[in-house]
């Protein structure tokens, strides 16, 4: 459940890691530029960016062990 106090150290996590892997290593000059690159970078952290927490999937990939059946979507970048 959203709002809990333990989802803080989650998010967190989550903060600091896109902090560290992606705010911190590019500079933007407009909104449109930074959410075009947001949304490669967490496409890339979704699904190819294994995690040891996961035991070496991809957040995608834990997704479907979890809900298998399920049908997730996915996004298709035009990438320039």
């Amino acid at each position: 459940k959203p709002r809990r106090p333990q989802q803080h150290g989650k998010v967190e996590r989550s903060h600091r890691i896109d902090g560290e892997e992606f705010w911190s290593q590019h500079e933007f000059e407009t909104l449109a530029a930074a959410a075009s690159s947001l949304a490669q970078w967490e496409w890339q952290y979704n699904h190819e960016r294994f995690s040891m927490a996961l035991h070496g999937r991809t957040p995608m990939e834990k997704l479907r062990h979890v809900l298998p059946g399920t049908v997730v979507p996915t996004i298709h970048l035009d990438v320039q």
